[in-house]
């Protein structure tokens, strides 16, 4: 209340989805699945924009042996 739809903040996952919801424009579980999908969006953008760049290595943590990770990192791979 009293914060306009302008506000910065209004941008950012999460706070755009709840503005909609408390104005009726859709339900609490469609917000939270709006959410979701923002936040899942967001992520892989991050992914592709830190793919691009030759000093970020992702590792993903579930399919790597945290033993060959920590070789990895102190050889500076």
């Amino acid at each position: 209340e009293g914060f306009s739809p302008d506000w910065g903040a209004w941008n950012t996952i999460g706070y755009k989805e709840l503005y909609h919801h408390l104005k009726g424009d859709m339900t609490l579980p469609e917000a939270v699945e709006d959410i979701k999908t923002n936040t899942r969006h967001l992520a892989k953008y991050q992914q592709n924009w830190m793919g691009k760049l030759d000093y970020i290595h992702i590792h993903q943590m579930d399919e790597l042996n945290v033993d060959v990770l920590r070789e990895e990192l102190q050889d500076g791979g």
